[in-house]
């Protein structure tokens, strides 16, 4: 019983962290104290330094001796770096994705299409990056490559940080984006439904033809 509840807590602030992280509310580089983040959890520091690891070995964080954990630096390497493997690294997922997905893990991809719809309704920008980020996130999962796994979400954490910086200051999204972005969101669940390899993957290299940012 007491395994379980720690178990469900931990998860609780790795998903907090992760979407704090994700909208910009812990900012680059900013430094994540283990006794705060155990104050504000009421959790011990051992399950604390669990979390931050994991988060670590996802791209999230930087771990280094003796040193307090930080948020991954997002600077203009990054976005070069970002600019050139991206649309790579989404293909090759995508085609990935066709080949190893489960029955169930399509189902909770056209889940995370309709929290995406849902966010678009009510125009929350931060519900509709988190969504957007879901979704992408389950094709990882699909892919199920231990080689670009890493690579993959980190790729993730940039994309939904650069639509932060780039849909925040503005305040507002272009209907005709979201529009895109639903259909583009759509024809992946068809082509993955119907198994085309290719189609999917070219899906996945236009996702930077009109993303979010």
């Amino acid at each position: 019983m007491v395994e379980a509840v720690v178990k469900t807590q931990k998860a609780e602030i790795y998903e907090a962290l992760k979407e704090k992280i994700l909208t910009l509310e812990l900012q680059p580089d900013q430094p994540l104290d283990e006794h705060v983040i155990s104050a504000q959890y009421g959790m011990s520091r051992t399950p604390v330094r669990e979390m931050l690891r994991r988060l670590a070995s996802e791209g999230y964080v930087n771990i280094h001796p003796n040193q307090a954990a930080r948020v991954n630096q997002m600077g203009l390497a990054t976005m070069r770096s970002f600019i050139s493997v991206a649309p790579l690294i989404f293909a090759a997922i995508g085609k990935l994705a066709v080949q190893s997905y489960k029955v169930p893990q399509l189902e909770e991809l056209k889940k995370a299409h309709e929290r995406f719809k849902a966010a678009t309704e009510v125009e929350e920008l931060q519900m509709m990056i988190l969504a957007s980020h879901r979704f992408l996130e389950v094709l990882g999962e699909m892919a199920a490559s231990k080689y670009l796994e890493v690579s993959f979400s980190r790729l993730l954490l940039d994309q939904a940080r650069m639509d932060m910086l780039a849909i925040l200051p503005k305040g507002h999204v272009l209907q005709s984006m979201i529009v895109q972005y639903l259909k583009w969101q759509q024809e992946i669940i068809n082509a993955v439904g119907s198994q085309d390899e290719e189609r999917v993957a070219g899906h996945m290299r236009r996702f930077f033809s009109f993303g979010p940012s």
